[in-house]
C-alpha cells in the first residue's frame, strides 16, 4: 500500500473519498478489487491527525498463494 500527499494535477475522478474524522482519504478502485474488507481508524493527536489502515485481502483464483 502507499500514501501520496501530492494531488496537484491528478485526476481523482476514479478514486473513492473517505472522510473520517477530518482525514479525508482517496481510495483507489484497485483496493476495492483486491480487498475484502477496510477498516480505519482515525485519531487526533495535540499536533496533527493519523490514522491506520487495515486491508483484509480477497483471495481470487489467480492467487498464487
Amino acid at each position: 500500500m502507499s500514501v501520496d500527499t501530492n494531488f496537484k494535477g491528478k485526476n481523482l475522478s476514479r478514486y473513492s473519498v473517505l472522510d473520517k474524522e477530518g482525514v479525508k482519504l482517496y481510495l483507489s478502485p484497485a483496493l476495492w478489487r483486491w480487498a475484502k474488507r477496510v477498516h480505519v481508524d482515525a485519531r487526533q493527536g495535540w499536533f496533527s491527525k493519523g490514522f491506520d489502515i487495515e486491508a483484509e485481502h480477497r483471495h481470487h483464483q489467480s492467487c498464487s498463494h
